[in-house]
């Protein structure tokens, strides 16, 4: 309760206009606070678990599939993955997608550039065979020749996309990172991948230690990771608002629904090297000079206390590659 008192009369009041004008920005980060908090509890209800599931995310909430969308959901992190692992070296790579979420498009795509075996591993895996993950398939397949210039014979069947592949070339894998040594990869992998994952991953430290595991000597891995805001924070005008949140409240917020862990990118960094992996990092956005220094005297006590330059950053790249003699990665980090 002192923690949640804080909130409204310590150091988290950062000013500037909110989604719900009238409120002081310390009222609307307490009433954000309950409704994560109520969020949260109701995924430890099996039924509302389950509700909750079936519901639409990301792709399943789309209307329409539009060239943006297919940067955002496709090409964009796909781009990202033939960087790391080039379209030549891909034939009869098994490559591993953690956290596709509501659709797997990209194994679409890694199929095509002749990918071997494309496994996803979700906990909160969505379904993948809606309406509108199958417009998005059908609409990237259109393209994907021209695009990755690949012949069109090499696209799998998009309209019963991935069900006609399951088992055989497609592999869905419905469990949290942290059972990752319940999946049978250990060391089979020559690419691991996510985006947009790992800042929402429940354990950072098994989704690290996943990534080592799954990879054969010299694999690569490749991960984007975000470490803005999510949900309601999103609409605050200083986006670290979120790190004002006290973490002893924080972890009652997500713990059971995805929600971001805050983690940092010093912390991911020094997981990924502690996993045994050799890693190079890129960053790609960071947050402004002003919104790090308004923000930095009403930071939870954690925060305060990590190195600033770690702080700045917004979204990263961290390509990592798994000791051993180079096998597939001749691509550029970068």
């Amino acid at each position: 309760m002192n923690s949640v008192r804080a909130i409204v009369t310590g150091k988290t009041e950062l000013g500037g206009t909110h989604r719900k004008k009238g409120l002081a920005p310390r009222t609307q980060i307490l009433a954000d606070v309950a409704t994560e908090l109520a969020k949260n509890l109701g995924m430890m209800i099996p039924p509302i678990r389950a509700w909750r599931l079936r519901r639409p995310r990301t792709v399943g909430e789309l209307e329409e599939i539009t060239t943006e969308v297919m940067e955002e959901f496709a090409f964009a992190p796909f781009e990202m993955v033939t960087a790391c692992l080039p379209a030549a070296e891909l034939r009869g790579a098994t490559v591993v997608e953690i956290g596709p979420g509501d659709n797997v498009v990209l194994g679409l795509a890694l199929l095509a550039l002749g990918a071997g075996e494309y496994h996803a591993i979700d906990r909160f895996l969505g379904d993948v065979r809606s309406p509108r993950a199958q417009k998005l398939y059908t609409t990237v397949a259109r393209v994907l020749p021209e695009r990755m210039d690949v012949p069109a014979s090499a696209v799998p069947e998009a309209g019963n996309f991935p069900k006609v592949l399951l088992g055989s070339k497609v592999f869905l894998h419905r469990r949290g990172i942290e059972e990752f040594r319940s999946v049978p990869l250990a060391g089979k992998a020559d690419l691991v991948f996510s985006y947009g994952v790992g800042q929402s991953v429940a354990s950072a430290e098994a989704f690290a230690q996943a990534t080592a595991h799954f990879l054969k000597p010299g694999g690569s891995g490749v991960h984007a990771i975000q470490f803005g805001p999510m949900g309601p924070w999103t609409e605050y005008r200083n986006p670290l608002t979120f790190l004002t949140v006290p973490e002893s409240v924080w972890k009652w917020t997500s713990s059971h629904r995805g929600g971001a862990n805050r983690l940092r990118y010093h912390e991911f960094l020094a997981l990924f090297e502690k996993a045994g992996l050799i890693v190079e990092t890129e960053t790609l956005e960071e947050f402004t000079e002003e919104e790090h220094e308004e923000a930095w005297p009403h930071l939870d006590r954690r925060f305060s206390l990590a190195p600033r330059d770690s702080l700045r950053v917004r979204f990263a790249k961290f390509v990592c590659r798994k000791p051993g003699p180079e096998s597939r990665r001749t691509g550029s980090p970068s």
